[in-house]
C-alpha cells in the first residue's frame, strides 16, 4: 500500500483498471441469439473467452453500456446505442435492424425481466448513463419502475399479481435500489412517489440489521454530498446520517484486504417463467454485492470528514482492488469463479469517484509526518 505522500500512484493504479474494466468489456461483447450486427453483455465477462456460453442478459447489457459511456461517450456511443436496441427503453431502432432488435425484446418480456425490480432498475440506468442528472420523467424505463411501486409503499423485488401479493410486499433493499436508480432524475425526486417512498424507507429501515450493502444503497440513494438538498425531510437526514454511522463503525473494524473475500448475497423469490401460482414452482434468485466497495462508495459520497482510519479504509479498498485488476487482469473475488459483469460496474463506480475524491486533509496530513 502505498504511503500518504504516494496518494497519487493509487488515484494513477485507479485509472489504470477502469481502463482495464473497458477492455474486459469491449473483449467480452455478445452476439445476442447470434445477430452479429447487435450488441449485449452477459451476466459474466469471461463466458465467451472461455468457450462456455454466449448468454446475455439485462443486467450485463446495462453494466456495458454504463461502464463505456461513463468512460468515454463519444468513442462508444455507436457501439452502446447498437446494445441500446435489444432492451425495452425509448430508442428509435435502425430499420434494417429492427426485427432482430424486437426478437430479443419480445425474449426479454416473455421471461417476465420487467417484472423484477432489479432489472427494471437496471433499464433506468442505462437512460441517458453518461449523464449525473437527467431532466424529465417520460422515460419508458422510469415509468416501468414508478409503476412497480406499492401504493402509499415502497417497492417490492418483482411485481406479481392475485396469490402472489403475499410475496411482493415491499421491501427495504428494493425500495433503495429502486431510489437509487430514480436518484439522477430530479424531477421524479420532486414528484410525489419519490417522496412516499422514501418516507417508507425511512421508516422501516433498521440500521442495527440492515446489511452494508443496504445501508450503502440506502445511503447513496437519499442523496449525495455534504449539502443537504432542498425538500429533504428531517427523517430521510436522520435515517442517511445513521446509515453512515453503521458504515463507518462497520469500516473502523474492518480490515480492508478482506474485499478479496468478501460478499453478500440478496436472496428473493421469483415465479419460474410463465408460472403464476405461488410457491408451486419458484425459485430463489440472488443478486452478490461487495460490502466493502460499496461501503468506500458511501464513504467518498457522504461529502463529509472521515476520521483517519476510515478514510485509510477507503484508499486501502481501491489499492487492493485497483491492484489485484493490475496484476490478473479483472477482481474476482473468494466465492466466484467467474468475472461478474455487474460487480466490475460497481468497481468502476468506485475507481471513478476515487479519482475525483479529495480527503479532508487530516488523513494525508498525518501518513506525511
Amino acid at each position: 500500500m502505498p504511503s500518504g505522500r504516494d496518494l497519487a500512484a493509487v488515484r494513477q493504479r485507479s485509472a489504470h483498471a477502469r481502463n482495464v474494466i473497458e477492455t474486459l468489456f469491449l473483449e467480452a461483447i455478445v452476439a445476442p441469439n447470434g445477430h452479429g450486427n447487435l450488441v449485449a453483455w452477459g451476466q459474466y465477462l469471461d463466458l465467451g473467452r472461455r468457450e462456455i456460453s454466449n448468454q446475455f442478459g439485462i443486467y450485463g447489457t446495462s453494466a456495458g453500456i454504463q461502464v463505456l459511456l461513463r468512460h468515454d461517450a463519444a468513442r462508444h456511443a455507436g457501439l452502446c446505442g447498437m446494445a441500446g436496441m435489444i432492451l425495452p427503453l425509448d430508442h428509435a431502432a435502425q430499420e434494417m435492424f429492427e426485427r432482430q432488435a424486437s426478437e430479443i425484446r419480445t425474449y426479454f418480456r416473455e421471461k417476465h425481466d420487467l417484472e423484477v425490480l432489479y432489472k427494471v432498475a437496471a433499464l433506468v440506468d442505462v437512460v441517458e448513463a453518461h449523464l449525473d442528472s437527467v431532466p424529465g420523467t417520460e422515460f419508458r424505463a422510469v415509468q416501468l419502475l414508478l409503476a412497480m411501486r406499492r401504493v402509499n409503499a415502497g417497492w417490492p423485488d418483482f411485481r406479481g399479481n392475485g396469490g402472489l401479493d403475499q410475496f411482493t410486499d415491499s421491501k427495504v433493499h428494493a425500495t433503495a435500489c429502486a431510489l437509487l436508480a430514480l436518484a439522477r432524475f430530479p424531477d421524479v425526486r420532486a414528484g410525489t412517489a419519490w417522496r412516499e417512498a422514501a418516507g417508507w424507507l425511512v421508516q422501516h429501515l433498521d440500521p442495527e440489521v440492515q446489511s452494508i450493502a443496504t445501508l450503502s444503497i440506502c445511503h447513496l440513494a437519499l442523496w449525495s454530498g455534504d449539502e443537504r438538498p432542498a425538500g429533504i425531510s428531517d427523517d430521510e437526514a436522520d435515517a442517511r446520517a445513521a446509515c453512515l454511522r453503521s458504515i463507518v463503525d462497520w469500516a473502523e473494524r474492518t480490515a480492508p484486504q478482506d474485499v478479496l473475500r468478501t460478499l453478500e448475497a440478496l436472496e428473493y423469490l421469483v415465479p419460474q417463467r410463465n408460472q403464476r401460482t405461488p410457491l408451486a414452482d419458484h425459485e430463489f434468485t440472488f443478486v452478490l454485492y461487495s460490502p466493502h466497495c460499496l461501503a468506500a462508495l458511501a464513504l467518498i459520497r457522504s461529502g463529509l470528514p472521515l476520521s483517519r482510519k476510515v478514510e485509510r479504509f477507503v484508499v486501502e479498498v481501491v489499492w487492493v482492488v485497483a491492484e489485484r485488476i493490475h496484476t490478473h487482469g479483472s477482481f474476482v473475488a473468494a466465492g466466484r469463479t467467474l468475472v461478474s459483469s455487474v460487480e466490475h460496474l460497481w468497481i468502476y463506480r468506485l475507481l471513478h469517484q476515487f479519482e475525483q475524491w479529495r480527503p479532508k486533509g487530516r488523513f494525508l496530513d498525518n501518513l506525511r509526518r
